[in-house]
């Protein structure tokens, strides 16, 4: 007897958050329509040769794209990945992508090595530590950086909205929003420089390079270990 459908598989899923093809004609029923976030972030064609990290990869959709492009890809979230359609999405596109259950926090070059790129994509609001989480991803960039994040109204000081409880939409880890020139001064406290930032409505791209000045690396390790 033949097994279950690919269609009776994705059915299957608890939730789907990404919207993607897995077979000609057969789409996940994903809640983000990841097509129009890959067209903002300007991603590079060919990665052949480079190191991909996506943190918080949900179904993959984003390590499979760089997968395709041709990067080796490791790709990081909180759950096990049979808790997502990470697992079947995977195996439907005969990918090879490297999926750790991992915190953010724990993620260390003498431990993961270092990445030619790093996407950070949707993440930043619902880490408690946002600049922390910066420096961590900081430690292993070799690279780019590539930013996608929900943003706050304008303004031209940098300001970070801290949302309480559920406050935000009924989501308890929907923790911040900063605004546009915020958001940049984060980027650049963690040790990057900022070459592209757009807003689109209320999400934002960033991509930024490392940068190579050690003063803020200094700040950044003696603000959470001795000196």
């Amino acid at each position: 007897m033949d097994g279950p459908s690919l269609e009776e598989r994705i059915a299957r899923v608890p939730a789907w958050f990404h919207r993607m093809e897995l077979a000609p004609g057969v789409v996940t029923p994903g809640v983000s329509d990841c097509s129009i976030t890959l067209s903002r972030l300007e991603l590079p064609e060919d990665c052949r040769g480079m190191r991909v990290l996506d943190v918080g990869t949900r179904d993959g959709f984003f390590a499979f794209e760089m997968e395709r492009r041709g990067a080796e890809v490791v790709a990081i979230d909180y759950v096990p990945q049979e808790q997502t359609g990470f697992r079947l999405a995977a195996e439907a596109l005969g990918s090879r992508v490297h999926y750790l259950r991992e915190n953010l926090f724990h993620v260390t070059r003498e431990r993961h090595g270092g990445f030619d790129l790093v996407l950070c994509l949707g993440v930043l609001n619902h880490v408690r530590d946002p600049l922390g989480a910066l420096d961590t991803l900081r430690g292993v960039c070799r690279g780019e950086l590539f930013l996608e994040t929900a943003v706050s109204g304008p303004g031209t000081d940098p300001v970070l909205r801290f949302h309480p409880r559920d406050s935000a939409g009924g989501d308890f880890t929907m923790y911040w929003t900063p605004n546009l020139p915020c958001l940049e001064a984060l980027v650049v406290e963690a040790g990057f420089l900022v070459g592209r930032l757009t807003q689109f409505g209320d999400r934002a791209v960033c991509r930024a390079a490392i940068s190579l000045d050690e003063t803020l690396r200094y700040y950044a390790r003696i603000a959470r270990e001795l000196p």
